[in-house]
């Protein structure tokens, strides 16, 4: 049997999925962000600063937002995916000038 909570995460992912997808949105610039290392520093993400000068809806949560509107709606909403990012081991080089990071899917 499913659980509640079950049907509220799938509505939530399903929804989630849909802002993502949505080609018309505007992001946010990047700032007063902290880079977050995991996994050893092989997985990095951007995250709002932890500073209490912070605003606390944000502080601590993803540093990248983008705004968009729904059919139907005369208000914008914001979105604020967590994106992480990597560097395959094969991709070093051993120059920093030359790293580039990808997205995990």
């Amino acid at each position: 049997p499913t659980h509640d909570g079950d049907n509220i995460f799938d509505e939530l992912k399903s929804q989630f999925m849909k802002s993502i997808l949505i080609k018309e949105k505007d992001f946010l610039p990047l700032k007063d962000y902290e880079l977050a290392f995991f996994g050893g520093g092989k997985i990095a993400t951007f995250k709002q600063s932890s500073a209490h000068d912070t605003d606390k809806r944000f502080r601590g949560k993803s540093a990248l937002h983008f705004l968009y509107k729904k059919d139907g709606e005369d208000f914008r909403r914001i979105v604020s995916p967590y994106i992480y990012i990597y560097m395959p081991k094969d991709k070093y080089n051993g120059k920093e000038e030359d790293i580039e990071l990808e997205m995990i899917k």
